[in-house]
């Protein structure tokens, strides 16, 4: 926090979810044409290397949609995939009476991996090669998942980019989306029947914090490549989601969280934390010189309007000279919570 710096006007407004995803087209065809346009040398050199893996892990692909897929819906997705640069995997289709999470055991029953992909989505061509090559580099690991973006009439666009695993970010939304795979034998162990969400979007998050919540950070890996192109907005409902991490923190211990919609962003969720007992102490660093208009206001705001009572005020009085700022920063050494450092150097924030 930075006082006596220029100030700068406030605007509120509401963050609209796109924000999250680029939404300029002819600047992400320029990205894709520069970065991610895979050339025919390029995918011999990749089908070589598949090769040397020999096999490689088994995967599974189990299709998912909220209504039951007719034939025509199911040969399509499987001629999508026909373009797979690695070979070593299977469509596994649930039984007529299955529903998705046993769709989802019994393909966990013939692979080594699961990759779930709802039914509009389409699986970049090196996407499982990809997947199987880092899979070969690494041991235990539980997830893996890519980046993905929209794919309409023949145009891609609105990709999202994603974050490397992060245990609070996928609180917020299922940031791991499509395509990602679960270890098989994970996936047996725990019993993934009986997992909460109607719509598969939020079923495909009840898994990956299923998933997640039983391993470590270091075994869910992101490759950082767009490997899906989804044609359709994720079958997701907000209510349900927040009811699924509402769950997800009961069952890991936390059941006095609060999950709400959060303020600015209505469509991910907001997750408050029950505090610890004694509440830890929050050091505020306050650089100033001069100004008492400023530091007053900043001062009381802290110690007399937060209801965060823990906190430790550090004033950096970087050569104050002005007479109403020095008596004001001579009053504050007195006041509980509060610690003055005199820095003498020359001005610099």
């Amino acid at each position: 926090m930075l006082v006596g710096a220029p100030s700068r006007k406030d605007t509120e407004s509401v963050v609209d979810p796109k924000i999250f995803r680029i939404c300029d087209e002819a600047l992400y065809h320029e990205w894709i044409d520069e970065f991610d346009r895979l050339g025919a040398q390029q995918a011999r050199d990749l089908a070589c290397r598949v090769e040397a893996l020999a096999p490689g892990v088994r995967i599974a692909i189990t299709p998912l949609a909220a209504l039951r897929p007719d034939r025509r819906e199911l040969d399509s997705f499987a001629r999508r995939l026909n373009s797979q640069i690695y070979r070593n995997w299977r469509i596994v289709e649930g039984a007529v009476a299955d529903s998705p999470r046993r769709a989802i055991a019994r393909a966990a029953e013939a692979a080594d991996y699961v990759l779930p992909l709802p039914l509009d989505a389409t699986l970049a061509p090196h996407a499982l090669a990809l997947f199987a090559l880092a899979l070969n580099r690494a041991t235990n690991v539980e997830i893996i998942y890519g980046d993905e973006d929209f794919l309409s009439d023949g145009k891609r666009s609105h990709p999202f980019f994603k974050t490397d695993w992060d245990p609070h970010l996928i609180l917020g939304r299922n940031f791991v989306g499509a395509p990602a795979l679960y270890r098989s034998q994970t996936l047996k162990r725990l019993h993934i029947e009986d997992l909460p969400g109607v719509a598969i979007d939020n079923l495909l998050h009840a898994l990956t914090l299923r998933v997640a919540g039983a391993t470590s950070a270091s075994a869910i890996l992101h490759v950082p490549a767009v490997l899906c192109h989804r044609s359709k907005i994720g079958d997701w409902s907000d209510v349900e989601g927040r009811a699924i991490v509402s769950a997800h923190l009961a069952a890991t211990g936390v059941a006095d969280a609060k999950v709400s919609a959060a303020p600015l962003a209505p469509a991910f969720n907001r997750v408050e934390f029950p505090l610890p007992t004694p509440e830890p102490v929050v050091t505020i660093i306050v650089p100033t010189r001069d100004r008492a208009n400023l530091l007053g206001p900043c001062v009381d705001g802290i110690l007399n309007r937060t209801d965060y009572a823990s906190i430790e005020l550090l004033i950096v009085d970087n050569g104050t000279s002005a007479p109403d700022a020095v008596a004001l920063i001579e009053t504050l050494r007195d006041t509980p919570r509060v610690r003055v450092l005199r820095d003498d150097r020359p001005f610099n924030f």
